[in-house]
């Protein structure tokens, strides 16, 4: 790698680029060990330092080593003159019951929890419950007694799987909590840093797994906010929040005879489908269209509560500030929240977006801003020689910037004349996030290689400057860890594939893409049918009203599309789909409560009962004749369409 590294030729570059790859693949074996010893769960991160986690066992071990700590008069004690004594003292004063009357408080609290609520409480636990519970896990928690982490448990599901689905449904059938199973190793964990007193430190237990996976169960049921619509048989048309409108989710007519009713009602008499007529005639013109938009499920999913804040369904703190935020957003306030909302949703590195954002505001530490701050330092571009060195300087008008601006060709490059905000205003207007992202990437590494030519004296080219932005972030996307969704390199992303290529003999190729219509509140989808010709032989476009996510949008085009084929006879055929999301979801384990979820739940269930029919994911430059079709479904509102006048626009764009 070094030989290569200091060779700056193309060919050598794409070596250098391979045996990197490489590289980090034997890093990563190594990382996982040390990451387990760590307890540093921040793999999203992406560096793959395991340097950095051989520095934090050590860390731990000695920030955690309980040598003195002060007794009730804050007198030192250690090890020597009975500091255990101390301990055992604080956890009996602590754990000596007082004789309290609880009465009046628990008679003071009124009870939240409706007969429903206590129903869906009691019902049987299912073995998807259970192994939703156990994949929700990180896999690399303490583990309790036992040994044996969630990480054992996920990975030998399919031996150990049903052993425990019947010991937890046999404990709640039976309330037989099996001898030992609820013991724990007691840890103490310091609350701050430098603890000095008992005070100081908290216990917790470590669990068995299998007693997490009971405990797990319960919590899951007590989750979440908004009914989706299964069945429809035990939600109530008026009572239960289940619209699409994350504002008010209730029916607003006030048509009389509603009250008891439950949204089956609403069904047509022999088919899982809304009756359009009589919804239209009941409820009003919003109730009407947010009903009618509402995505029904033929699997046998029961109608349940589902958090709006995630994907999954299922509640988080994180997604519940992202809400608040997004309200707080919609309030009058900054111009510029739409530029700032775009920069931190880009998926790119945080070191990186933190970079683009000192950048824009002007507090990068260049030789011009710290000259002006009084430090000894000359305000020349140490890279060039001839102009002070600003942001927009270095990262955009400097002539080494604009060598690696050529080699990497992903915006129009020139003498910029402006800031480093409006340059980015510029491309994030422009160009869609791939572009932005590669965009942001070379900004930091052009900091990145003026920063290692100061201080480490060592010059960069521009085709490792580029290759080193490119690298950094292909790395940092495959280092991210979704938990219970699968990553992109275990599924069959279709080799990359930049440009539609044409299916084998005898295959047929699907290709799908969702469209939202956000003025009109609608959304669309396009699925087009081409033969090993290259050919389109059939296509569907379908539009309608209704406001949901674009994960939710391209998931129903990919369900559409599945339902599609199983009528069409075809014997060989191949799937493909732009988002990766949904790829990724239907070949996970993780058990989903959204209508996202739903969706995809649907998906897998089509997807084996076609045999013959693969998914896989593509990018976005291989699906541009799904998306021209899902873009054009806006002109047949409403309808499905299989117009043959047009399959000329269609063939024009493979």
């Amino acid at each position: 790698m070094a030989k290569l590294k200091v060779d700056s030729s193309s060919s050598h570059d794409q070596d250098f680029s391979a045996e990197q790859c490489n590289y980090f693949e034997i890093l990563a074996l190594q990382e996982i060990y040390w990451r387990q010893r760590s307890k540093q769960f921040w793999l999203h991160v992406g560096d793959k330092n395991s340097k950095y986690f051989h520095a934090t066992v050590s860390s731990r071990r000695h920030s955690n080593q309980i040598v003195q700590l002060k007794n009730f008069d804050d007198t030192g004690v250690n090890w020597s003159s009975r500091l255990d004594q101390i301990i055992i003292d604080y956890f009996l004063a602590l754990y000596t019951t007082d004789v309290i009357d609880c009465n009046s408080v628990v008679n003071g609290i009124s009870s939240s929890v409706t007969d429903d609520h206590n129903e869906a409480l009691l019902q049987t636990v299912t073995p998807e419950e259970i192994k939703q519970a156990i994949f929700q896990m990180h896999p690399d928690k303490a583990p309790g007694p036992d040994g044996m982490g969630p990480g054992f448990y996920q990975h030998h599901w399919d031996v150990i799987g049903p052993d425990i689905v019947h010991l937890v449904t046999n404990f709640f059938e039976t309330e037989d909590l099996p001898l030992d199973i609820n013991e724990t190793n007691l840890v103490l964990i310091s609350k701050k840093e430098n603890f000095s007193t008992m005070g100081d430190l908290r216990p917790i237990a470590l669990c068995n797994a299998s007693y997490k996976i009971m405990a797990k169960v319960l919590a899951n049921r007590m989750r979440s906010v908004r009914r989706i619509i299964g069945p429809g048989t035990t939600t109530s048309i008026l009572a239960h929040p289940w619209l699409s409108d994350n504002d008010n989710p209730f029916v607003t007519s006030t048509t009389l005879g509603l009250n008891h009713h439950t949204v089956d009602s609403l069904f047509h008499v022999h088919d899982r489908s809304w009756d359009d007529s009589l919804v239209r005639d009941m409820f009003n013109v919003r109730d009407s269209t947010l009903i009618l938009s509402i995505p029904l499920s033929f699997s046998a999913i029961d109608d349940h509560w589902a958090w709006i804040g995630e994907k999954t369904g299922y509640f988080s703190v994180k997604s519940a500030y992202k809400l608040l935020q997004t309200q707080k957003s919609n309030r009058p306030g900054d111009n510029n929240s739409s530029f700032w909302r775009k920069l931190w949703h880009l998926k790119i590195p945080p070191k990186v977006k933190n970079f683009m954002w000192r950048a824009v505001s002007d507090v990068l530490p260049t030789c011009l801003q710290l000259s002006s701050k009084g430090v000894s330092v000359s305000p020349m571009c140490p890279v060039c020689h001839h102009t002070a060195e600003s942001a927009t300087h270095i990262l955009l008008s400097c002539p080494f910037a604009l060598s690696c601006w050529q080699k990497a060709d992903l915006v129009p490059y020139g003498n910029f004349v402006g800031t480093v905000g409006h340059f980015l205003h510029l491309v994030f207007i422009g160009f869609d996030d791939d572009i932005s992202c590669h965009v942001g990437m070379l900004c930091w590494s052009l900091w990145k290689a003026k920063n290692t030519l100061v201080w480490d004296k060592k010059a960069s080219s521009p085709s490792q400057v580029v290759s080193s932005s490119w690298t950094t972030l292909d790395h940092w996307i495959k280092a991210q860890d979704k938990m219970s969704l699968l990553s992109p390199s275990m599924l069959d992303v279709g080799n990359n594939f930049e440009h539609w290529t044409k299916p084998t003999d005898n295959t047929i190729k699907i290709t799908v893409d969702g469209a939202i219509f956000e003025v009109e509140n609608a959304y669309g989808y396009g699925i087009v049918a081409c033969d090993s010709e290259g050919s389109v032989i059939d296509f569907v476009a379908k539009y309608s009203h209704g406001s949901f996510s674009a994960e939710v949008v391209e998931a129903v085009g990919v369900k559409e599309a599945l339902s599609w084929l199983k009528d069409k006879g075809w014997n060989a055929v191949e799937v493909e789909t732009d988002s990766l999301l949904t790829v990724q979801a239907v070949f996970s384990h993780q058990q989903m409560t959204s209508v996202f979820g739903m969706i995809t739940h649907d998906c897998k269930t089509l997807l084996s009962s076609l045999p013959n029919v693969s998914l896989r994911f593509v990018k976005r430059s291989a699906n541009k004749v799904a998306h021209f079709v899902a873009r054009r479904s806006c002109f047949y509102s409403d309808h499905i369409i299989h117009d043959v006048n047009v399959l000329t626009d269609y063939n024009a764009n493979l």
